[in-house]
Formats: C-alpha cells, sequence, structure tokens
C-alpha cells in the first residue's frame, strides 16, 4: 500500500469515520490543472427486476494530487489538497451530491474538518 493509501486510511477513520469508501486509488498525477482532482468513474450493472432491466451505476473514485506536491509530501498544501478531495468524495458518497463543486454543502463539510482539528497539525 503506498503512502498516499495509507494517509487516505487514515483520515478516512480519524476525521470521516471510516465512512469514506475504502477503495478511493490516490495517485500523483503530472496531467492535471491545480493541486487536486476528484474522478468519478462509473462502473454499469444491469439489474432485473420484476421484468425490467435497471441499469444501475455504482461510482468508483480516484483522488489526483499534483505531482508538483510530491516533492514536498508532508508540506502543508499536500496535506490541505488531500483533505479537500476527501470531503468531495464525502459529499459524492454519503451526501448524495452529484455536483463536484464548492458550494455550500462543501463549505459545511470544510468546517467539520477545521471543528475537528484536522488542519491543526499542518499549522
Amino acid at each position: 500500500m503506498s503512502r498516499l493509501q495509507k494517509l487516505y486510511n487514515l483520515y478516512n477513520r480519524r476525521y470521516f469515520g471510516g465512512k469514506l469508501p475504502p477503495k478511493v486509488k490516490v495517485h500523483f498525477s503530472d496531467k492535471i490543472p491545480g493541486w487536486g482532482r476528484t474522478i468519478r468513474i462509473g462502473k454499469m450493472f444491469q439489474i432485473r427486476e420484476k421484468n425490467k432491466i435497471i441499469f444501475q451505476v455504482l461510482p468508483d473514485f480516484e483522488i489526483l494530487i499534483s505531482t508538483r506536491l510530491k516533492e514536498r509530501f508532508w508540506n502543508i498544501a499536500f496535506h490541505q489538497t488531500l483533505l479537500h478531495e476527501m470531503v468531495h468524495v464525502d459529499i459524492l458518497t454519503r451526501l448524495k451530491d452529484a455536483r463536484i463543486e464548492h458550494g455550500p454543502k462543501f463549505i459545511v463539510e470544510m468546517r467539520k474538518l477545521v471543528d475537528k482539528g484536522a488542519y491543526d497539525p499542518l499549522f
């Protein structure tokens, strides 16, 4: 397991109560603008229910962290970016909000992280 994955798992337990999907892939990428991205990858399944065929999409997620932060792995910006992207995963899964944005729900969830002390060790 990579250092990124271990840190994701630690933050998931510590700040999200272990409620985020455990199999989110976290890795570095040099192909993204900015510091990080959360990508939703859907897998479609066909389900037969009462003579109807229903398609259900079960999302998988990837968190991409810019390689520009790789050299500074324990840098404040790296940890802030990972926590930020984890909030997107939280909103997409727990709150069932399909939009990846920085609106009111996002701000509320970020404030919860601050209240839990997620950013205290970073400063």
